[in-house]
C-alpha cells in the first residue's frame, strides 16, 4: 500500500482529451430503481464513441433503506475501454454516502492493475495482477454495469460463458463469474409487452437477472434475493454530464 495525494489525474487528463475529439453518442437513458415497490432513486448514463475509445459514465441519486434511517446517496461513474476488444483502459467512480466521500479508481498495465481508494482520511494503491483476457467491473448500486456487460453477449449464441468480474467493496475481490443464456421472455416495458433475451449474471454467492431488449441494451435487471428491480425509462431523458 502507499499513500497517494492525487490518484486519479490521470483519467480526468485522458477523458479531457477524449472530449476533445469527435464524440458519437451510442445511447442514453435512465434506469429506475426500486426495492420491492419503494422507489429507490434514478440513474442516468450515456454510452459514447471518442475516436477508436469507448467512454460509458452515469450519475446516480439514491435513498439507502436503514434500521433507524435514510440514506442519501450520490454517485458518478466514468468507464474508459478500448472499442475493438473491450478491455480496460481507466476506471473512475466518485460516492458520498450519508456525507461521507469516497473515490475508488482502477489504472491497469500489461500485467498488473493498481486499485485506488480514498476518502477524507486520504488515499491508498494497491497493485495486484491483471487477470487474462476481459475483466469486468461491479461497483456497488452502479447499474449501468452490469449494461455493459450483457452488451458484450447480447446477439451472440451460447449457453454460459465464464468471465473476470472484479467487484470493488471494503474488501475488493476479482470473481470468477458467468453469464448464462436463459432464453428469451416476454416483459411488460414502457407500458407494452416488450421479449427479451434473459441473462443470468453471477456466481457462487450471488446472482442477477438482466432482461436485453431487441435494440441490444438492457431494459430491466432483478435481483429476486433482495427484491431489487432496475428498469429503463421508456421515455427520452437528458443525458448526464460527463465531467
Amino acid at each position: 500500500m502507499k499513500r497517494l495525494a492525487f490518484p486519479f489525474l490521470g483519467l480526468c487528463i485522458l477523458v479531457s482529451a477524449q472530449a476533445a475529439s469527435a464524440v458519437d453518442v451510442l445511447d442514453y437513458g435512465a434506469y429506475e430503481v426500486y426495492q420491492d415497490d419503494r422507489s429507490l432513486g434514478t440513474e442516468t448514463f450515456a454510452f459514447e464513441r471518442h475516436s477508436d475509445s469507448l467512454f460509458i459514465h452515469c450519475a446516480l441519486e439514491q435513498e439507502i433503506p436503514w434500521p433507524d434511517r435514510v440514506l442519501k446517496l450520490e454517485k458518478s461513474m466514468r468507464l474508459l475501454t478500448r472499442q475493438f476488444d473491450g478491455s480496460l483502459i481507466l476506471y473512475e467512480s466518485i460516492q458520498t454516502l450519508d456525507g461521507q466521500r469516497l473515490v475508488r479508481a482502477i489504472s491497469p498495465g500489461d500485467t498488473a492493475m493498481t486499485v485506488y481508494r480514498e476518502n477524507e482520511r486520504g488515499g491508498e494503491g494497491n497493485t495486484i495482477v491483471k487477470p487474462p483476457g476481459k475483466m469486468f467491473i461491479i461497483d456497488p448500486h452502479v447499474f449501468t454495469l452490469f449494461d455493459v456487460i450483457v452488451r458484450e453477449f447480447a446477439g451472440r449464441e451460447f449457453d454460459e460463458r465464464r468471465v473476470n468480474i472484479f467487484v470493488l467493496t471494503q474488501e475488493d475481490a476479482l470473481v470468477e463469474g458467468s453469464v448464462k443464456h436463459l432464453g428469451t421472455e416476454t416483459i411488460r416495458w414502457g407500458a407494452k409487452p416488450v421479449q427479451t433475451t434473459k441473462f443470468r449474471i453471477g456466481d457462487t454467492v450471488s446472482e442477477f437477472f438482466a432482461y436485453v431488449g431487441p435494440q441490444g441494451y438492457m431494459l430491466e435487471l432483478r435481483q429476486p434475493a433482495t427484491g431489487l428491480r432496475v428498469i429503463r425509462k421508456a421515455q427520452d431523458v437528458k443525458p448526464p454530464d460527463a465531467r
